[in-house]
């Protein structure tokens, strides 16, 4: 965990007596004491979208500055045009028969919209005008979850999601795990053009968990389910391919180090991140163990240095029916190396889970969340709750140093969904409220499960964005230190 106040390792009534005179003291104080703090991140405005059905209710940016979000209707898809400051413009429908999960804007100005059906792949597009233009489903013979879909310049798409079947219907590759990630790739007209799969290896292992009093108990479970959760476009023309597995090395899995006992010892879900070429060709994999007890990886995005930068939630069993959770983040270079990893919240007895990250203006990311912590010395929220839980957003810098944290949520339950960098500057949250007018929500709930914008203004605050510790003879030690002090 990154410390959170710059610390120095020599006594202060040392420094006192011998700076004192020299009038620097003061000067030194203030130097100390600068430290991670929350700013006063205020609110610009909010609004709240009624939302008649749980479930996933995409949002994208519009070239004009404004959002549009998608909302599942009866036997349609509703979206809400609202502009830069919140308010709504126009409402549209279209009819639909999936589950929605994604939406993206395509090059002619359209939208096309993923999810599921009948336990297939499903996806629609939409023309300019709000005309379905084609709808299409993929699928074999057992049950296939979409979960991600990035469009090209060309106007093809590629969809991925996480697959039980064999080779069957739309399916040309076999099962190799339990559960594989499968990729497809289809044209401007939702044909298919090709598809793979990536998967492990199905093996007995041995996982300890703790009985009530603490103590390690062994038991055999099997291994060998991939979860896919996003996929990326990578600037090369390849793609990116990001979820969670807890298979052992075997098939496409060779990231993970060969074990030839019996019964190996399985230690957690990995985060499991392919690199494959603009055909499907695997060129790379790498797998980042956590220790979690659930999978571990949720989402990712490519940051300015071509590299990754990986989010996830990881799950602890402590015994003793203690439980905790906490945002996991990881950077990764553009091939697979990690260049470093941390981790925000208190794991213990508090639930935090990671939804969304991004790139920040300054080089920095912004990462998102839920949060049921009311707030701990040993952690690193600095708020305490509004409510049951709340939206919980980061700033950190380009190192993964936190800079300041923000809650914001009612006297219910919030879950944020998504983050945007607002085209007038500052930060739009967006995703679920169950509040009525409390805390930090002054609109009132518009139905039973509503979809809550907030526009967040930073406030930067003067912060140390490092952690100095000097040991020595004071003579020696200040003015090393003050000359550090003014390099930073």
């Amino acid at each position: 965990m990154v410390p959170t106040s710059l610390q120095v390792a020599f006594p202060l009534n040392n420094i006192f007596a011998l700076f004192y005179k020299k009038k620097i003291c003061l000067l030194f104080l203030a130097l100390i004491s600068i430290c991670y703090k929350t700013a006063a991140q205020s609110i610009e405005w909010q609004n709240s979208l009624e939302a008649k059905y749980a479930g996933p209710q995409p949002i994208i940016a519009t070239p004009d500055g404004g959002y549009l979000v998608a909302s599942p209707d009866v036997s349609a898809i509703r979206f809400n045009k609202i502009d830069k400051n919140g308010k709504p413009v126009w409402q549209k429908s279209v009819s639909s028969s999936g589950s929605m999960e994604t939406l993206l804007a395509t090059p002619d100005n359209g939208y096309l919209i993923g999810g599921n059906r009948n336990n297939n792949y499903w996806v629609m597009k939409i023309d300019k005008n709000w005309t379905k233009v084609w709808e299409k489903n993929f699928g074999g013979d057992s049950t296939e979850t979409l979960a991600s879909v990035v469009a090209n310049k060309d106007g093809s798409f590629v969809l991925g999601g996480t697959s039980y079947s064999g080779k069957s219907g739309d399916k040309t590759q076999p099962l190799k795990g339990y559960s594989d990630y499968w990729i497809i790739k289809i044209d401007q007209n939702g044909q298919k053009l090709w598809d793979n799969a990536y998967g492990g290896v199905i093996r007995e292992a041995l996982s300890y968990t703790y009985n009530p009093d603490g103590e390690p108990v062994a038991d055999t479970i099997t291994t060998g389910n991939s979860y896919f959760k996003k996929i990326v476009a990578d600037p090369d023309g390849g793609y990116l391919l990001g979820g969670s597995t807890n298979s052992f090395a075997g098939n496409d899995n060779t990231a993970d180090s060969q074990n030839t006992e019996e019964y190996p010892t399985w230690s957690g879900w990995d985060q499991w991140i392919l690199k494959i070429d603009k055909d499907g060709r695997k060129l790379w994999d790498k797998a980042y163990n956590t220790g979690s007890y659930a999978p571990a990886f949720t989402t990712m995005i490519l940051t300015p240095d071509k590299g990754l930068l990986l989010g996830g939630t990881e799950y602890f069993d402590y015994g003793q029916s203690e439980f905790g959770s906490y945002y996991a983040v990881r950077k990764i270079s553009s091939t697979g190396e990690i260049v470093w990893t941390n981790s925000y919240g208190f794991v213990f007895g508090f639930d935090e889970e990671l939804t969304t990250l991004l790139n920040t203006p300054d080089g920095g990311y912004l990462i998102g969340g839920n949060s049921s912590d009311n707030g701990s010395e040993w952690g690193d929220k600095s708020e305490n709750s509004r409510g049951l839980e709340d939206y919980w957003i980061i700033k950190v810098n380009s190192r993964g140093i936190r800079v300041w944290d923000k809650t914001l949520g009612g006297d219910g339950v919030e879950n944020l969904t998504a983050l945007f960098v607002a085209a007038d500057g500052g930060y739009l949250l967006a995703g679920f409220s169950l509040s009525e007018i409390s805390g930090d929500k002054t609109v009132d709930r518009q139905g039973t499960n509503d979809f809550w914008l907030v526009k967040v203004k930073e406030n930067k605050p003067l912060t140390a964005e490092w952690d100095l510790r000097y040991g020595g003879a004071v003579t020696k030690v200040l003015p090393r230190l003050l000359k550090r002090l003014m390099e930073v």
